[in-house]
């Protein structure tokens, strides 16, 4: 199988963009011009608000080719990763509240010697995510990098007047999540583990972890035309982290029962397994991309009955209260266990 540096730059695009398929965006645009001019020419025939968002992975950072390939068949380590990379722009569209994603555009960085093959399983793992969601990548830009990089800039159409923002939250309403936490985190242990894993649980784990799906459907519900949601955003960071910016931009403190966390029954026995605590992962992992939000107490029915996998894990103080985390009527102390960029 050639190399992109024996088959140049113009035949990867060429053959990425095969495998990413005709470009499809939803009927309100029109694409005058797609891929194989200097920029892509897009006719954009509605009065909803753009959305953009651009997120990069990059390995050493977010992810291990080593730890993944222990794991995981070659293709499957970039199929995941090409899916992941769109996966992450999808769920800040989400965070938005009702939203859909219009079109994107891809930036691919890698050593000269990677494979023609391995690219193509980056871009059909980009394909696929993309076609289940409804439009394309339209056009990006290639590089030569020491390290493999994938960044993805995505156009969004918000498909009501306003957004859900962080900064809504009010005193007395109720902090949900749209799913369980910690899984992704579990997934990231058990792929940093040398050893294979075979039991199911674990399998889910890692794929919890590989394959996050931005939860645009229930962010349907939670920004749709009543804004039931008052305030949002993604688990993209941890549930400590998430809280924290949430009380920043909405200027109030939460107190959050973790007894009331549903803690899935996967975790449940990976923490079993190593005589660790389902709370730590709940609570300091981070990348799970499920949906963060408040609501006011007399739609929190609604929400449960809409979105049967969300939950109930606090509710809105006073900011001159700050963050107060309890389990089982015992007050837990924060640590700072964030990831950092810098």
């Amino acid at each position: 199988m050639p190399s992109l540096s024996q088959i140049g730059e113009q035949e990867a695009i060429r053959r990425i963009t095969a495998i990413l398929g005709r470009p499809k965006i939803p009927s309100s645009a029109k694409i005058i011009t797609g891929s194989g001019d200097d920029v892509a020419v897009v006719k954009l025939s509605t009065n909803a608000r753009l959305l953009f968002t651009t997120d990069t992975l990059a390995e050493g950072t977010h992810f291990r080719l080593d730890w993944m390939r222990r794991h995981l068949s070659e293709s499957e380590v970039w199929r995941s990763l090409g899916w992941k990379a769109m996966a992450v722009n999808l769920s800040d569209l989400a965070a938005m509240g009702h939203s859909r994603p219009l079109l994107a555009l891809l930036t691919f960085g890698g050593h000269g010697d990677i494979s023609v093959e391995t690219v193509g399983n980056l871009a059909n793992g980009i394909s696929n995510i993309s076609r289940q969601f409804g439009f394309s990548v339209l056009g990006g830009d290639t590089i030569r990098h020491d390290k493999t990089i994938i960044s993805i800039t995505l156009v969004g159409e918000l498909l009501t007047n306003n957004p859900v923002l962080r900064s809504g939250a009010k005193i007395g309403d109720v902090l949900m999540c749209s799913g369980p936490l910690g899984l992704s985190m579990a997934g990231l242990e058990i792929l940093k583990n040398r050893a294979r894993f075979s039991a199911s649980h674990e399998r889910f784990l890692v794929h919890k972890h590989l394959y996050p799906v931005p939860r645009l459907k229930e962010a349907a519900v939670l920004g749709n035309v009543d804004n039931i949601s008052t305030s949002m955003l993604d688990t993209s960071d941890d549930l400590a982290s998430s809280m924290g910016i949430l009380a920043r931009q909405s200027r109030v403190g939460f107190e959050c029962d973790l007894s009331s966390a549903v803690i899935h029954s996967a975790l449940r026995r990976f923490c079993l397994d190593r005589k660790a605590s389902p709370l730590s992962c709940i609570l300091y992992g981070g990348e799970d991309y499920e949906l963060l939000f408040t609501v006011s107490p007399g739609n929190v029915k609604k929400v449960l009955a809409k979105i049967p996998s969300s939950h109930i894990l606090g509710r809105v103080l006073p900011s001159s209260q700050g963050i107060r985390i309890t389990s089982g009527g015992r007050r837990l102390s924060l640590k700072d266990a964030r990831f950092r960029h810098f």
